[in-house]
């Protein structure tokens, strides 16, 4: 198993990137849908692509569901309920809509009478861009992680959507790291409290000490020698969106294949084992939206989130953490400054957010209107499992209704 990771990620790097201009094209014409807007339109859904800036300039996408073919608005200006969801590591908007009208929560929401806008990420396949730097050039843009996602990505996307729609607040739904860049920015910024009505947060990566992923204590005890491995070969992106990951989804994890169960597994590596609630059909649909790429400084953070056992902060070391932060060890979030009524979800199959790390955190929240356990759910199954809907989603209409 040794240096296993570290030859995973540099082949799918440097298999992986490649141009994907054409290929976009081929993709939406079969249907399956490379971009989060095929995936809107393709079910009669309204689709707006939205940007803004952030003050260290990366260019994000937010697309949004205004409303629903089935709930049409009664007039053009009717304001609806604002909601604004962050999807995890590796995800972008598309992650939100993959199973289809029925199943995901994206469709659901806008079924519902809401406003629905999808927050996109810097370095996700829908926000790689930026004023002046470039993405494949270099490592400058890839020098964040969740603090800067926190810090500058989430406060100005919901201001812009704010402004947009000349609303008071939103409802904030995130999963994985895009909660932790939720905790991260109330921690940080407590006035955005009043711009939040409701949140609810599924599977949150906040603290990570009691993860069950098997494959986390080598990553942990070998990330120095992943670092400089991944240094050396100038890789800074890891796992982008890619053409050679979609044709290799295409060839071995299609229906008649005899791998697809290699192919499912490798998927359960990362969130945990899910084979009752896992649609293996998908696979081809979702790997043409996920992996959506991540910067190895997210890796990076989320290891050491793990392996200390804190909420805090990236380490960059005692000499440059002095230099940045006026002190040797990174600064603490202090998520008692979080005051938003916030629900919270864990998987008891999770191998990332632990059912105890989850519980803890609730048990740190000021407001915390409750927790739901859910045992046969997994990392990922709360975007995308067979019977979401009525183990969580139902849940969350009915925490909506009573709060927004």
């Amino acid at each position: 198993m040794k240096y296993y990771f570290t030859l995973l990620i540099v082949t799918v790097y440097l298999f992986g990137r490649g141009d994907i201009r054409g290929y976009e094209d081929r993709i939406l014409n079969e249907n399956v849908g490379l971009n989060t807007e095929s995936l809107v339109t393709k079910y009669n859904y309204p689709f707006e692509y939205h940007s803004t800036i952030t003050e260290d300039g990366y260019i994000l996408s937010i697309h949004r569901i205004s409303h629903s073919p089935k709930n049409l608005p009664n007039q053009e200006n009717e304001r609806r309920p604002v909601i604004f969801m962050l999807s995890g590591l590796w995800c972008n908007s598309g992650a939100w809509l993959l199973t289809g009208p029925e199943k995901s929560l994206g469709f659901l929401l806008a079924d519902r009478g809401y406003d629905v806008w999808m927050g996109n990420n810097r370095g996700t396949t829908h926000s790689r861009n930026h004023t002046t730097l470039n993405p494949d050039k270099g490592s400058a843009f890839w020098d964040f992680s969740f603090d800067e996602m926190g810090a500058y990505d989430l406060p100005v996307m919901i201001d812009y959507v704010l402004n947009y729609t000349n609303q008071e607040y939103v409802t904030f739904i995130g999963h994985s790291q895009g909660s932790t860049a939720f905790f991260a920015l109330l921690s940080e910024r407590p006035e955005y409290n009043d711009k939040i009505k409701l949140a609810i947060n599924f599977a949150p990566a906040v603290y990570l000490s009691s993860a069950q992923n098997p494959y986390l204590p080598y990553v942990n005890n070998n990330i120095n020698k992943i670092k400089i491995t991944l240094k050396l070969m100038g890789i800074h992106e890891i796992l982008p969106m890619s053409p050679w990951i979609f044709n290799t989804s295409n060839k071995f994890c299609n229906d008649d294949a005899i791998t697809q169960d290699i192919c499912m597994e490798l998927i359960f590596m990362f969130g945990g084992p899910s084979h009752d609630q896992f649609n293996k059909t998908l696979i081809n649909v979702i790997t043409t939206h996920i992996p959506a790429g991540a910067s190895a400084r997210q890796i990076y953070h989320l290891m050491q989130t793990y392996d200390t056992g804190l909420f805090r902060k990236y380490d960059f070391g005692k000499r440059k953490n002095n230099k940045i932060y006026g002190t040797p060890e990174p600064p603490t979030y202090n998520v008692s400054k979080v005051t938003v009524p916030t629900f919270l979800y864990a998987g008891g199959r999770d191998w990332m957010a632990d059912v105890k790390d989850v519980t803890k955190l609730s048990k740190e929240l000021p407001n915390s209107i409750g927790i739901q356990i859910v045992d046969n759910m997994s990392h990922i199954d709360f975007v995308w499992a067979i019977d979401v809907v009525p183990l969580v989603y139902e849940s969350v209409f009915e925490i909506l209704e009573k709060y927004t």
